[in-house]
């Protein structure tokens, strides 16, 4: 099964950044080992920073936490995936 992910930084309000950025991340394969990444940052790694966390936002959590799993997921993703970023501007 396929699968596409689309998550969006920023915003258009007059108050808000001046920049849009919309990712997405589509899947040639398994979801279920991409979910295990997550999981086991909660149960090992991470677990003291990320046991009270629902959501990653990037914005929110420490960097090492960031690159960690930026390394997991391009290991993960290395051959069966597309990444499409598009930053719109006003």
């Amino acid at each position: 099964m396929d699968y596409l992910f689309i998550d969006e930084s920023g915003d258009i309000n007059l108050n808000g950044s001046k920049y849009l950025i919309i990712a997405g991340l589509f899947i040639k394969k398994e979801y279920k080992s991409l979910d295990n990444i997550i999981k086991k940052m909660r149960q090992n790694k991470f677990s003291k920073q990320l046991n009270n966390i629902n959501e990653l936002k990037g914005s929110e959590i420490p960097q090492e936490i960031t690159i960690h799993s930026i390394k997991m997921l391009n290991k993960k993703i290395k051959y069966n995936s597309n990444i499409i970023v598009s930053i719109l501007t006003y």
